[in-house]
Formats: C-alpha cells, sequence, structure tokens
C-alpha cells in the first residue's frame, strides 16, 4: 500500500512541474501583443515588453532619433518617442524590438511634464 502511495505523490509531483513548464512556455510559443511604450522611460518600455514577451525571446535595441550616436546607459533617462513593431501588432516569434529615444534626464521619470510633451517633436 506505501508503495502505490510514494508512486501516486511521485507521478502528482512531476505531472504538476510538467504543467509549469508548459504554461510560459505554451504562452510564448503563441507570441504577445506588441503593448504602447511612446511616452514611457526607456527602462518601463522594455519592461513592458518583456513581461508581455512571457519568456519569449526578443532583441531590444535602441536608437537616439535626435541623430547623435549615443549609447542608452541609464535606461530611465530617455524617453521613448517611437517604437518598431507598433503598438498592438501580433508578435509571433523572436523579434527585434527597436525603441526611437530622446534623451530628456528627470523629465522623462514623468509624462505629464510639459517638456516631456513636446520632447519628440
Amino acid at each position: 500500500m506505501k508503495k502505490h502511495i510514494v508512486i501516486a505523490a511521485s507521478t502528482m509531483a512531476l505531472l504538476s512541474a510538467a504543467i509549469g513548464v508548459a504554461g510560459p512556455a505554451q504562452a510564448a510559443a503563441q507570441g504577445f501583443k506588441m503593448p504602447s511604450t511612446e511616452g514611457m522611460n526607456l527602462q518601463e518600455a522594455e519592461d513592458a515588453v518583456k513581461a508581455a514577451a512571457h519568456g519569449m525571446p526578443v532583441d531590444l535595441e535602441s536608437h537616439n532619433i535626435s541623430g547623435m550616436t549615443q549609447r542608452q546607459l541609464s535606461l530611465t533617462d530617455w524617453l521613448v518617442c517611437k517604437q518598431q513593431p507598433e503598438a498592438g501588432e501580433k508578435i509571433s516569434s523572436a523579434e527585434e524590438v527597436d525603441f526611437g529615444v530622446v534623451r530628456e534626464f528627470d523629465a522623462a521619470r514623468n509624462i505629464y511634464d510639459p517638456m516631456v510633451a513636446d520632447a519628440c517633436n
């Protein structure tokens, strides 16, 4: 009798583990909808895409749309003005996501700041 209980418990543990792994993998296989990231700072935008991707690999890139070649090291200092793919597009495989950004320092942390509203123009 004890032998059957141990086998049943082991089987249930393995089944639970398999279901736990299949959930995120299945969600990633189905793809995701690209979130709207315009007006967010770059850190928020990257976090939003990663959360929407549910573990699906995504290549996150960014570039300064003002034309200056600058690396985006402090992500909270950059404001997202453009995104590719567009918000609402279905992403069904590993894809590059590109953010067009401007450097707004502390203004990039507050999307309601009037200075931020004109930063992308």
